[in-house]
């Protein structure tokens, strides 16, 4: 498995903080005052309702340093989209029901989309940056707010360890959003034309985004391009990597960490 960590933090910048979320995981990036990833670091196999958790993530000497920005993607397996926003509603929805309860309007029209997280991770978020003094979105944001100028349905698949997530869009507006366990590019195959068959994709014409840990040569890439007309990786010419990272690591393995900050 790839190495994803690194640190090249100089503590005088503008720094700005990413945070992935996730249900067992907790990933952050640090960028600096010109949007280069300067530094990253996993931790996983998590259960935050264990003090050992807490004080591992609490200890990162990183995240004791002021940022000018603290944002957190919430990768959640229950998000669910409305044309309205009532919070009240929300824990109507499915595997909300005990979570801390967000919704947030997207970018793009009236949408709002509803996600939750849990108390313990709630109570590490506060104890490390302050009550209130972060920005939490979904990706179902990230992704639009990336995205919402771009003309034309298309599809869009980020992949972290064993995970996708699968976002379409038809003229500015979120049209499916969802994320999926996954073991092999079978597995992926089989999510994304689901989700293409649900939205009327055009498999010829419409265009597939790749980004997160997939290779541009990958099997993942070269089994969807056997369905998919368009694939492509994430244009990555606006988001960097410090001189010092191994060439080993791409640009896009940290396309969610990159929207996070914009």
């Amino acid at each position: 498995m790839t190495q994803k960590d690194f640190n090249f933090l100089e503590k005088d910048q503008n720094n700005k903080l990413s945070v992935l979320l996730l249900a067992d995981s907790f990933f952050y990036g640090i960028y600096n005052m010109i949007n280069g990833l300067v530094a990253h670091r996993s931790f996983e196999n998590l259960r935050y309702s264990i003090d050992e958790t807490i004080e591992k993530i609490a200890k990162d000497e990183n995240l004791k340093i002021p940022f000018s920005s603290v944002n957190i993607a919430c990768i959640s397996n229950h998000s669910y989209f409305t044309e309205t926003k009532n919070i009240e509603t929300i824990n109507k929805f499915p595997g909300l029901e005990l979570k801390n309860s967000y919704v947030e309007k997207l970018p793009w029209g009236e949408i709002s989309n509803y996600f939750g997280i849990t108390r313990h991770q709630e109570n590490l978020i506060a104890l490390l940056f302050g009550e209130g003094n972060y920005q939490i979105h979904s990706p179902a944001f990230l992704l639009n707010h990336r995205f919402s100028i771009k003309d034309g349905q298309f599809i869009h698949i980020h992949k972290e360890d064993n995970f996708v997530i699968i976002y379409v869009q038809q003229d500015g507006r979120p049209i499916f959003y969802n994320t999926f366990h996954v073991e092999n590019e079978n597995n992926v195959l089989y999510f994304a034309l689901a989700a293409a068959k649900s939205t009327k994709l055009n498999l010829a014409n419409d265009s597939l985004s790749l980004s997160g840990w997939i290779e541009s040569n990958s099997k993942m890439r070269e089994t969807l391009s056997a369905y998919f007309g368009k694939v492509s990786m994430a244009d990555d010419s606006s988001f960097k990597l410090h001189s010092n990272v191994s060439e080993e690591l791409k640009a896009h393995y940290y396309f969610m960490h990159f929207l996070n900050i914009l």
